[in-house]
């Protein structure tokens, strides 16, 4: 038993540089593991680039102390740099994922067309940042199918969880207007009056509509039920 619990503390130290890298990303990006296996392989694949880049370090610093000495290396160099080394590749893998850097060039390349974003619902978002949204809910939910507009101050990064925060929320309705003498039916905004942001969750929302920014209609004598 004492073998065992000395091994494990020994795989910790070993794989705690990987952890730090691992607790950042997750930090910093909508990503999320499910397991404790995951996790531990996640830990593993970090610790083996930051081991890798410490011993390329290492023997670079060494050639150079050929030609000129800064002086010996401590005990724990190797600790405070590879903790060092964690928290840069944790910041920089979060910001190649938040930014599609990577995959961006792979699909101008044509050699993927992926990109890195955790789902297709944030990846449509992501490249409609100034876009307003109309949300059709769903007609079993809560709003009973009706039409939301609004800005999106936030939105969940994966369907099947999570809120939209939807500030300046309008309903959308219809009316009927004549247009070059027939009778049509149009779509009319009604401003939530008073209404700063609202909370939809995600599962209520059937569809998403991303269009340009459109003129609220409230009428003093006009709204909707």
């Amino acid at each position: 038993m004492g073998e065992l619990a000395e091994g494990t503390i020994q795989l910790l130290n070993y794989l705690i540089s990987g952890f730090i890298t691992a607790w950042i990303f997750y930090s910093f990006t909508p990503f999320r593991i499910n397991n404790q296996f995951e996790r531990i392989i996640q830990a593993l694949i970090f610790t083996v680039i930051i081991k890798s880049s410490y011993f390329c370090i290492e023997w670079l610093l060494l050639l150079i102390g050929e030609a000129y000495s800064f002086g010996q290396m401590y005990v724990n160099t190797e600790e405070i740099l590879s903790i060092a080394l964690a928290v840069f590749y944790g910041l920089l893998f979060s910001y190649l994922s938040n930014s599609d850097y990577i995959h961006r060039i792979s699909r101008y390349l044509g050699i993927s067309q992926e990109h890195s974003y955790v789902s297709e619902l944030f990846y449509a978002f992501k490249s409609n940042p100034d876009k307003y949204i109309i949300l059709k809910t769903k007609t079993d939910s809560t709003f009973e199918g009706r039409r939301i507009y609004g800005y999106p101050d936030e939105f969940p990064s994966k369907h099947s969880e999570g809120h939209f925060n939807i500030s300046d929320p309008s309903w959308i309705g219809e009316k009927s207007e004549t247009i070059e003498g027939e009778e049509q039916i149009v779509s009319v905004l009604f401003a939530m009056t008073g209404v700063a942001n609202i909370l939809i969750p995600s599962e209520d929302v059937a569809w998403i509509e991303f269009i340009k920014p459109a003129e609220s209609s409230n009428p003093s004598n006009e709204s909707e039920n």
